[in-house]
């Protein structure tokens, strides 16, 4: 017999999710996201050189910092979430929520250890670890934008001459999948 499922604590994970994943659609707004220095005629000069990101970006990392102790209560509480603890989707939720702690690495690396994240989303958070300590990523996961060109490219990536490999046991696509996708996201290209 399956053990139950937490649907408590999977409730608690997927409204953090749901405030995660609707300030960041905040950034589809033009007016939320135009830089703070534009709000207001009489900004000071000096404000406007330091005002750069829009109100939805402060909001976006603002609950980012607001979830950290709750995982970590989560964490002391239940152990790190496993599917058998809160299900494949509460784990989904989960892993976003990890996903979007960029400045506790510690917790990230933690959680790629203990949590059975699914291959996907084991290979998008190992990259963005790696991303993030300076190092080139290893399954071409994570993107930036080249602003000169107006396009969108992979992050450093480690032995790319066999990164197709490295994706395919993960179960992502080939790279200029994703990069073709990307771009038609961003820049419709």
């Amino acid at each position: 017999m399956e053990p139950k499922i937490n649907t408590r604590l999977l409730k608690e994970i997927k409204e953090m999710f749901d405030a995660d994943q609707e300030l960041r659609m905040l950034w589809g707004n033009a007016e939320l996201t135009k830089p703070l220095s534009q709000w207001g005629k009489n900004v000071r000069q000096s404000a406007k050189k330091t005002q750069k990101w829009g109100l939805a970006s402060y909001l976006v990392y603002f609950v980012d910092a607001a979830h950290n102790p709750r995982i970590y209560r989560i964490i002391e509480k239940y152990g790190y979430p496993t599917q058998k603890l809160i299900g494949a989707k509460g784990m989904d939720y989960f892993w976003l929520l990890i996903q979007h702690q960029d400045y506790d690495i510690e917790l990230q690396k933690k959680c790629l250890e203990n949590c059975n994240f699914n291959k996907k989303n084991e290979a998008y958070l190992a990259d963005r670890i790696l991303i993030h300590e300076g190092k080139k990523q290893t399954y071409g996961t994570q993107f930036e934008r080249d602003t000169k060109n107006n396009r969108i490219v992979s992050q450093p990536i480690a032995d790319k001459k066999n990164i197709n490999q490295r994706r395919k046991k993960m179960g992502l696509q080939p790279l200029k999948d994703d990069l073709l996708f990307m771009n038609k996201k961003f820049y419709r290209k």
